[in-house]
């Protein structure tokens, strides 16, 4: 909360400062709105961003081609 006071007193040019600056109907958010906010932003973050690793991996090991081209050559930026 001490960053989101921050960029409300000394705004930037990024996300944070945006959010800061947030009302809805014409109220500004209050520590306890942003709590909220931010940790579904977390968990939003980590679940978009486990759900993309585990397709991932999941790709790599039902398709043969790909994990035998990553054993050959892990540096490769294109597979198959």
């Amino acid at each position: 909360m001490a960053e989101v006071h921050a960029r409300r007193e000394r705004p930037r040019d990024d996300y944070l400062s945006q959010l800061a600056a947030v009302e809805v109907e014409g109220r500004p958010l209050d520590d306890e709105d942003y709590v909220g906010l931010l940790a579904a932003f977390l968990g939003a973050g980590h679940h978009s961003t486990t759900s993309a690793m585990a397709s991932l991996i999941n790709e790599v090991f039902a398709r043969p081609e790909i994990r035998d081209a990553l054993v050959r050559d892990p540096k490769k930026s294109s597979w198959p």
